[in-house]
């Protein structure tokens, strides 16, 4: 990209995170590394409004909008935390010379480092009985030339009391340069997830949501499965000419799975009986896919003019089988208990079916800028994509689409301190998978078209203190489960409304990163008009906003502390509507939880060393936690851990 429309676009955001990338983990802080809070992840901490999973009320991860070092491969599940160093999303301001963003936003995640020698460890316990252990090293073998770096993690997640899932994984990059023109970066990581056991979801079936349950899992061990997984790639760069690049990848993503086992109370009563449990089994299933991208980008300077061309080519392969889940069901069971069968059924499976996706897309765009004034770009994707589902003793189901996309993008910086921007964007993306509480549970519906407008301010209050302000336009396809518990398309989803950030040095030693979200998520359609569903879509707050404050009274100080505030809105439990409730849906209420924590710097044996407590969840709150398919489980209560990192 242009330096000079990079400086107008980025500024100071992308400065801080280069700079936080290149630490090791005893001074990892995300607070202090953030340039917007709308969403960034350095090692284990994360700070910011949206993730992986979330960003205005949808998920990047489920729309296939996950990308490394800038690349765009298919992502089965996010990277191992062991591969990648952090990660930061791109939306507003951040997505606007960004190559092909998307809507609903990208996450970008980025590579550990490559260009020096060091070694580092992380020593967590808490919380609850859950552990981590983790190793990094790098290696500068040949200056200039070739660096590489490893890592490891031993854990034990422990979120709910009684989880108790144990964890491992390895991973591996390198950066290779063996001309001054030419950089390859391969890289590989596996992982393995044991005893996991099976997920509890409550549905309620009434107006009134049932008292919170207990923040534990209820499940004997026989619904434990394990999981396994592994990818590998490579991303080169290759300088054509001075003005011309080309950057090419190739991933291969592959996930053999026991198969999931759920957990589902539905119809539940708000005495917290479900008129049915359901415990479900899935067969082994597998989950694979090989994707690329090549994407030539040429820059010129011509009449005063900053410009960039991006011609682009993804493919991506992938198979994946699902479904075919055995059940056993029991009537009026209470939620919140230890009242599972003690023996594990005998499981009779149904047919599994398998679903192929073919997908290819050529694009380009063109951007033209002037420094100190801004910039306008515009871009075309056309698609290509065939999706079959193919049943034993079935005839195949074949979705094909081919649609051409457009997008557009304008940034005004009329004055240093202050950056306009709009954009429009265009794109296809994948639907969310069925739930198990769904008759055709796991199941995903054709990919769907999406289009998301915004325009928002950027103002640096001081040089270390900047502002944003944004509205957004968001509209998709309605995939929910309907009232004979079908996961199928029931209208058109709008999610429209305003986004705030604020973040940098507020006082002298404190940092701030607080984001706030309002918007008014709508469904509109057939379903809705006939009174079928309410207008609300489940699991979409309507406002949500979160603070990170980190205090340190100066540079050299020791000691430091940090506090996150979260607040997480009401919002429809149900697409169902109540008379009782005035034709309204039932609602999950909003709650409050606040994290507290300290940090305290010093040296063992000569080596960089930082001892973190966390106190998290202080104020105990318990609510239900909704999820977009209207299964709701509850947030961990209060807790603990306790971390020493050290740099060798």
């Amino acid at each position: 990209m242009s330096k000079r429309i990079a400086s107008a676009v980025f500024g100071a955001c992308v400065v801080l995170i280069a700079g936080q990338a290149r630490a090791q983990r005893a001074e990892e802080n995300a607070a202090r590394a953030a340039g917007d809070a709308f969403g960034t992840n350095i090692g284990n901490e994360r700070v910011g409004l949206y993730t992986q999973t979330d960003v205005r009320g949808f998920s990047p991860a489920t729309a296939g909008n996950l990308r490394l070092e800038g690349m765009a491969f298919d992502f089965r599940l996010p990277p191992p935390p062991r591969l990648a160093a952090g990660s930061q999303v791109r939306v507003g301001l951040a997505a606007q010379a960004y190559p092909f963003p998307a809507p609903t936003g990208v996450v970008d995640y980025f590579l550990r480092p490559t260009d020096r020698d060091y070694a580092s460890s992380l020593i967590q316990v808490g919380p609850h009985d859950a552990y981590i252990i983790e190793f990094e090293q790098g290696l500068y073998l040949a200056p200039g030339r070739f660096g590489m770096n490893w890592a490891m993690s031993l854990k034990r997640d422990d979120e709910l009391v009684g989880d108790h899932i144990d964890n491992w994984g390895v991973a591996a990059n390198a950066r290779w340069r063996p001309t001054d023109r030419v950089e390859v970066k391969p890289y590989y990581a596996f992982y393995q997830r044991l005893n996991k056991p099976g997920v509890t979801q409550v549905f309620v079936g009434g107006s009134q949501l049932p008292e919170v349950m207990g923040a534990r899992n209820f499940l004997p061990d026989w619904t434990r499965q394990n999981f396994q997984g592994f990818q590998t790639g490579v991303i080169t760069t290759t300088t054509l000419t001075k003005a011309w690049t080309l950057r090419a990848g190739f991933q291969v993503f592959h996930i053999p799975d026991e198969g999931p086992m759920s957990d589902s109370f539905l119809n539940t009563n708000a005495e917290g009986v479900a008129q049915q449990r359901r415990i479900a089994d899935q067969p082994d299933n597998h989950s694979n896919s090989n994707s690329g991208e090549a994407r030539l980008t040429g820059q010129f300077r011509n009449f005063g003019l900053d410009q960039i061309v991006h011609l682009d080519f993804r493919a991506r392969d992938v198979d994946r089988s699902f479904g075919g889940a055995a059940q056993v069901n029991f009537t009026n069971v209470p939620i919140g208990r230890y009242n599972a069968p003690v023996a594990e059924p005998n499981w009779t499976y149904a047919r599994q079916p398998h679903e192929f996706i073919q997908q290819s897309s050529f694009a380009g765009s063109y951007l033209v800028g002037r420094a100190g004034l801004g910039n306008i770009g515009v871009g075309v994707q056309k698609v290509d994509y065939t999706k079959t589902i193919s049943t034993p003793g079935r005839t195949d189901i074949v979705a094909v689409d081919k649609p051409l996309f457009w997008s557009g993008t304008a940034l005004f910086t009329p004055r240093s301190n202050i950056a306009i921007y709009a954009a429009y964007v265009e794109g296809l993306e994948e639907a969310p998978i069925a739930p198990e509480a769904a008759i055709n549970a796991q199941e995903a519906a054709p990919a769907i078209h999406t289009n998301q407008k915004e325009l928002g301010v950027r103002y640096a209050i001081t040089p270390q203190l900047r502002l944003v302000a944004g509205w957004f336009d968001i509209r998709k396809p309605y995939i929910n489960l309907d009232s004979g518990r079908l996961w199928r398309e029931l209208g058109v989803e709008r999610h429209h409304g305003y986004e705030f950030s604020l973040t940098g040095q507020v006082l002298t030693g404190m940092n701030i990163v607080a984001g706030f979200v309002h918007m008014k998520p709508v469904v509109t359609g057939e379903a809705v008009a006939a009174g079928l569903i309410g207008p609300e879509p489940v699991g979409q707050a309507r406002d949500s906003g979160r603070m990170n404050i980190d205090f340190r009274r100066t540079p050299a100080s020791k000691a430091s502390f940090e506090g996150s505030l979260t607040y997480f809105g009401s919002r429809a439990a149900s697409a169902r509507v109540f008379a009782v409730l005035d034709g309204k849906q039932p609602q999950a209420p909003a709650y409050v939880t606040l994290d507290l924590g300290a940090r305290y710097r010093f040296a063992i044996l000569g080596r960089r060393s930082t001892l973190r407590l966390q106190a998290l969840n202080v104020l105990n709150a318990r609510n239900w936690v909704v999820a977009t398919s209207g299964g709701m489980t509850v947030n961990p209560e209060r807790r603990f851990a306790l971390s020493l990192a050290t740099d060798y």
